[in-house]
């Protein structure tokens, strides 16, 4: 730069900061934001806010209404394929013992019994008149978590040297204990018949077997209604 009075050149110091007024216009920005080239679209007098382009909105997919009828096929359905698998469901004790907790009838099953195997013992008492009965006494449990009537017990009897051959069954009712004066008694009568077990109850039985024919070796028993 040269001065005007004395013509003397000289340069500006460089610890002075440039100003605005030191830099030339067309190298001065006054802000240095640099907006991104966004589609500017002119705004109409009838155009809402919700239409400007700041805030364009996902499109709405249109909603389908399901008809009636779409939905009592969908229940017909449920309903087929839950009474197919009745048997099923039915084995769920839980499931057996709530409705049958809420008072909703179910046959009852000779499956939600156990005789337990080690508490059954028989052996034969000879009676008075010189006859002899098999006596045969054990453990049932109730395996429903609600009172049922007792079930009877089927015995079934096999031939000694033949396993396999049924000489044949019997079914006798769970009565109450009995003295064991009434098991060698002929005269004597049987006890009542037991009602209900309590939920998941464990009951000792005794059966007193008659008339039963020679030559007999094992036996089963199995609950039965």
């Amino acid at each position: 730069m040269a001065c005007s009075q004395c013509g003397t050149t000289f340069s500006p110091d460089p610890d002075t900061p440039e100003t605005a007024k030191s830099i030339s216009h067309w190298h001065y920005v006054e802000q240095a934001f640099v907006r991104p080239p966004w589609p500017m679209i002119a705004k109409s007098e009838n155009r809402s806010e919700a239409d400007q382009p700041g805030d364009l909105q996902a499109p709405v997919a249109p909603q389908r209404r399901i008809g009636p009828w779409l939905l009592i096929a969908t229940l017909l359905i449920l309903t087929a394929g839950i009474w197919s698998q009745k048997s099923a469901w039915l084995d769920n004790r839980w499931l057996r013992s709530t409705l049958m907790n809420l008072s909703i009838p179910l046959e009852h099953r000779e499956k939600d019994w156990k005789i337990i195997p080690e508490s059954v013992h028989a052996k034969w008492q000879s009676r008075e008149d010189k006859s002899r009965v098999l006596v045969i006494s054990g453990v049932i449990k109730n395996l429903l978590e609600t009172a049922q009537p007792y079930p009877e017990i089927e015995l079934t009897y096999f031939a000694n040297h033949q396993p396999d051959l049924v000489l044949g069954n019997i079914r006798l009712p769970i009565t109450e204990k009995t003295a064991a004066q009434n098991r060698t008694d002929a005269a004597a009568l049987l006890p009542a018949r037991r009602g209900k077990a309590a939920s998941l109850a464990e009951s000792e039985f005794t059966l007193i077997i008659e008339a039963l024919p020679e030559g007999i070796g094992d036996f089963t028993l199995t609950p039965r209604y």
